[in-house]
């Protein structure tokens, strides 16, 4: 079983691989691609270990192993990918970086290249309109129901988990 599991974390990793690929090819970053990578690395790992006779239809076990190992490893690397993309104090990071050094009223000027903290907030809210979480008035933003039933949903978890407020 321990031989079954090293190869299904070899398998796993072609979401990775996979996800690159489509992103280089394409020159687009969506979820779909990172979605279509799981279900193709599923089907790949379970090929490739049934050709080998690791596993069979009838080996429910292994293939609730297989499929988990595949979700953790997708999970992980969506975390991974969404903190590389979008993370703030990264991005803030990579900026001082390239700038070598940047003095405390610098930074709001060479976020991002330049774009600063404005942009960054209507980035992020032009990105919640577009899922339909919220919609603006002309004189507000109001959220959709949709909208109210994702943040009580958030709610509930940030409750359970003691988390607060976050974004802080």
């Amino acid at each position: 079983m321990i031989k079954y599991i090293f190869y299904c974390f070899c398998f796993s990793s072609l979401i990775f691989i996979f996800h690159l690929s489509i992103v280089r090819i394409t020159n687009k970053i969506k979820f779909i691609y990172l979605i279509f990578c799981l279900l193709a690395s599923i089907i790949f790992s379970f090929t490739i270990l049934f050709i080998f006779s690791l596993v069979s239809f009838f080996d429910f076990e292994k293939i609730i192993v297989m499929f988990s190992i595949n979700l953790f490893i997708f999970f992980a690397y969506i975390e991974f990918f969404s903190m590389i993309c979008r993370g703030f104090s990264l991005r803030i990071l990579t900026d001082v970086y390239l700038n070598k050094t940047v003095e405390i009223n610098s930074i709001n000027k060479i976020y991002a290249m330049g774009k600063g903290h404005s942009w960054l907030l209507k980035k992020r809210i032009d990105s919640i309109i577009k899922s339909k979480l919220i919609y603006y008035d002309g004189e507000n933003y109001l959220l959709t129901n949709f909208g109210k039933n994702i943040s009580t949903i958030s709610i509930i978890f940030k409750k359970i988990l003691k988390l607060g407020k976050g974004g802080e």
